[in-house]
């Protein structure tokens, strides 16, 4: 509010072109210089977000070999949302000095989701093609076969 009152005096007091170019450069610098932030911390908290979600994904294989481990799969997978808010609301306090618009809160959080589903997909690349030898799809498979027997 403070911001806008200078703002509209000193638009009032200088009304000729060069003043209104300035002012412009200054605003477009401003706005460069927090697309290049937004994408540095969307890297950095996606990173966070990205191993929060691995975290859930092992959460899950280990629930296929021990049924109890479900529950703590069902809430680390609740929890992502509050999560995400969680690590948006950080950068929009530090990073943003408490203010953030919400185009660009919404560009942060799509790119922080973008950079953390690269790493969770990298993860279980790595698990399916070399560790788990088709115990997940063998796991699936007993399930559906299980429903089946149930029905009939």
């Amino acid at each position: 509010m403070f911001f806008r009152k200078k703002v509209n005096l000193l638009l009032k007091h200088y009304s000729n072109k060069a003043f209104y170019l300035i002012f412009a450069a200054i605003i477009m610098t401003k706005m460069r210089k927090d697309r290049s932030n937004l994408q540095t911390y969307a890297m950095i908290y996606g990173a966070r977000l990205g191993l929060f979600c691995t975290l859930s994904f092992l959460l899950y294989i280990l629930g296929l070999h021990y049924p109890s481990i479900w529950l703590v799969f069902y809430i680390a997978t609740a929890y992502i949302p509050f999560y995400t808010f969680k690590l948006a609301k950080k950068y929009r306090n530090l990073e943003c000095e408490g203010v953030i618009g919400f185009g660009h809160a919404c560009a942060f959080t799509i790119s922080m989701f973008l950079f953390a589903s690269l790493l969770v997909a990298a993860i279980q690349y790595i698990y399916f093609r070399f560790i788990d030898n088709g115990f997940f799809f063998t796991a699936w498979q007993d399930a559906i076969t299980q429903l089946m027997a149930k029905r009939t």
